[in-house]
């Protein structure tokens, strides 16, 4: 599996050994995107040079080859390849997405005034929301969101799986504050709220229902050891001006992302 090997700053996988490995292999962020489909073909091909290293890939869980995409990935010749992967049946697309619109931006503006979005602690970053920014940010969010149902229209439960976000992350959420905070939504759909009842029970049921869709053996899911919360501290103390946004946003669709909880990632609705 490999990240956001799409990403602005920097080809990102869990499996960067490989690039180093492979003979030829000599891609940067520029060429990437002059000729996106020729690295994606490179990319999906690249495999273990030694029985040794296959083994040792095999041992921590490698039984599926993708990547992760967001909305802000899609710009100029990529769109095109996305288009195309989103539309095929053959491809296998998991559309993760987060229900509260504003965990999923406090999220990312944390994460671009600090440069982390799994590995650090970030309990005493200030934000403050500006109303705008908020609105277009929510505004695009769900707009990517129908384009993907668009290209998604018709195909089945072979090519399509959509996760709960919220689901997910209660199957690795413990004291220890695992995962929790760590995310924006990716490859996006229909999906969305959150599950009742048990979480972490509705997580190892999203995550086996993952397990099922790719073909893999059915296992416990583990956190990557850097992967820590985000924060610990509800939204209405970690966003300064967080009052004066639900009071602007308190008559529209968007008002159940402010009754939030004791924890920054819960909510009721969105």
């Amino acid at each position: 599996m490999h990240n956001e090997v799409f990403n602005e700053a920097k080809i990102y996988s869990f499996n960067e050994g490989l690039f180093q490995a492979s003979p030829g292999w000599d891609w940067d962020v520029f060429s990437r995107d002059e000729d996106p489909q020729h690295f994606l073909v490179e990319l999906l091909q690249l495999r273990p040079h030694t029985e040794e290293r296959g083994r040792a890939m095999a041992g921590r869980g490698c039984k599926a080859v993708g990547f992760k995409l967001f909305p802000e990935h899609w710009k100029g010749a990529t769109t095109t390849v996305f288009q195309r992967l989103l539309a095929d049946p053959r491809v296998k697309k998991i559309v993760l997405r987060r229900g509260n619109h504003l965990d999923v931006y406090a999220s990312k503006l944390r994460a671009d005034k600090t440069g982390a979005y799994i590995g650090k602690r970030l309990d005493q970053v200030p934000l403050e929301v500006d109303l705008a920014a908020f609105q277009g940010f929510v505004t695009h969010y769900d707009k990517v969101y129908a384009y993907y149902d668009t290209l998604l229209e018709g195909q089945g439960t072979a090519s399509v799986l959509r996760i709960s976000y919220d689901d997910l992350a209660a199957a690795f959420t413990d004291d220890a504050g695992m995962v929790g905070g760590a995310a924006r939504s990716e490859l996006g759909g229909a999906g969305g709220g959150s599950g009742g009842g048990d979480g972490g029970a509705d997580g190892c049921c999203a995550a086996r229902r993952i397990q099922a869709f790719l073909g893999a053996a059915a296992a416990p899911p583990k956190a990557l050891a850097v992967t820590v919360k985000q924060t610990r501290r509800p939204l209405k103390e970690g966003i300064e001006n967080f009052d004066d946004l639900a009071f602007a946003f308190s008559c529209t669709k968007y008002a159940g992302c402010f009754a939030c909880y004791n924890d920054g990632d819960d909510y009721r609705g969105s």
